[in-house]
């Protein structure tokens, strides 16, 4: 592991979006959240809505009797010392519509996670030579891309007045693309004893992944009086990849396959409503690490564990007229993270701000935030990673199966 980071240190980021941090397991595997929840601090249970209807989280889809489609999209931006990187992401695309009161069907379409980068060697790195060979240098170059998509279908329902479930049933799939590229040179110096570099060979190496799995996610929510306590609970199964090795010219084809159940994510959640327009929540996370073979992973390093806080506020202003608007959301929060490599732990804490538009009798939802934090890295010559994101989420919905009565 320290080889790999050894080599990640002297990296001269070109392209991508990324942090140093993600360059570990598949990619980037960063959950995807609705903006009226990243607001309040990066949650993935509460939110800061009227009904709390939130795309991604099955036990809140009952809530409306409208077919809803919703589009999340992203503009984020990671800085440091190293990098400067911006991106705009296609989130999630979701449509959902009701059975009956008290239950709903759903479907998205999000990414698991995502990969897309070039890396190259800002400098040689010297390979000490012996009694028969001379010193060489390498210099190294990646181009990574792919990533894991997950396709859901989420069933909702509601118990009754108090006690809501959701069941989320989700099939992993995807593709990832690994080019480097090694060139190797002789060492020889001049008269001024100044390095000079002579290349002997240019290495290549392809490799491609295909990825295959499922995973079932669980979430409740139970309400009392002002109070809510909720829990969310997801379980990785039947992980499959198929891989395919070009090393200069041969070929070869390994099959993995994970057939146990393991835990990947686990929150809990609690809720106060001061009134029926203002209130507060708190969330802790758990998302666990791959146990997967080094050699699986992008740079044989495998991903780490995060733990977590959140806690958020939220304040909803209501449009008596109604002719425009029908309530606007302002929400705000921070989190604080602890990202558990195996040899060292990263803390990230970030803030958000939200604000959200319902109108058109109540059926048209515009949701934005805007994310702001630091983290450190797992390069020690890195000091820290600034990034900030803006989430938008544009949610519109209509009763499509109303049945008429003929005259």
């Amino acid at each position: 592991m320290k080889n790999q980071f050894i080599i990640a240190l002297v990296f001269s980021i070109l392209s991508g979006q990324f942090s140093i941090n993600s360059l570990n397991g598949f990619g980037n595997s960063d959950r995807v959240n609705s903006p009226s929840s990243e607001s309040m601090g990066g949650m993935w249970i509460y939110n800061s809505k009227v009904n709390e209807l939130n795309p991604l989280l099955s036990s809140s889809l009952y809530k409306t009797d409208l077919t809803m489609i919703a589009i999340f999209s992203s503009f984020e931006n990671i800085q440091s010392d190293k990098i400067n990187n911006n991106s705009h992401l296609l989130n999630l695309v979701n449509f959902s519509f009701p059975i009956n009161a008290n239950t709903a069907i759903g479907f998205n379409l999000s990414p698991y996670t995502r990969s897309g980068y070039y890396l190259e060697d800002s400098e040689y790195s010297f390979i000490p030579g012996t009694e028969y060979s001379a010193p060489l240098a390498s210099k190294n170059s990646y181009n990574i891309k792919g990533g894991i998509s997950k396709l859901a279908l989420l069933v909702s329902k509601s118990i009754n007045n108090n006690v809501s479930l959701g069941i989320k049933w989700n099939v992993l799939f995807g593709n990832q693309e690994i080019n480097r590229t090694s060139k190797l040179a002789e060492i020889s110096y001049n008269q001024n004893e100044e390095k000079i570099y002579n290349e002997k060979e240019i290495l290549y190496e392809y490799e491609y992944n295909h990825f295959n799995a499922y995973s079932y996610e669980i979430d409740s929510r139970i309400n009392f009086n002002n109070n809510s306590f909720s829990f969310l609970i997801n379980f990785l199964d039947n992980f499959t990849i198929d891989q395919h090795e070009i090393i200069q010219g041969f070929s070869n084809d390994n099959n993995y396959a994970f057939n146990h159940i393991s835990l990947d994510e686990l929150a809990i959640g609690y809720k106060y409503k001061i009134n029926s327009n203002f209130g507060v929540a708190f969330e802790s996370h758990l998302k666990e690490k791959i146990e997967y073979p080094k050699e699986l992973m992008i740079l044989n390093e495998p991903p780490p564990s995060y733990k977590s806080i959140h806690n958020g506020v939220y304040k909803i202003f209501n449009n008596t007229k109604a002719d425009s608007w029908n309530t606007i959301n302002l929400s705000s929060g921070y989190s604080y993270k602890l990202i558990l490599f195996e040899e060292s732990t990263i803390k990230d804490i970030s803030f958000s701000l939200g604000l959200g538009v319902l109108f058109n009798n109540q059926k048209n939802n515009i949701d934005f935030s805007f994310t702001i934090g630091s983290r450190g890295s797992i390069i020690k010559t890195i000091d820290k990673e600034n990034y900030y994101k803006l989430n938008i989420a544009i949610i519109s919905g209509d009763k499509w199966f109303t049945k008429r009565r003929r005259d």
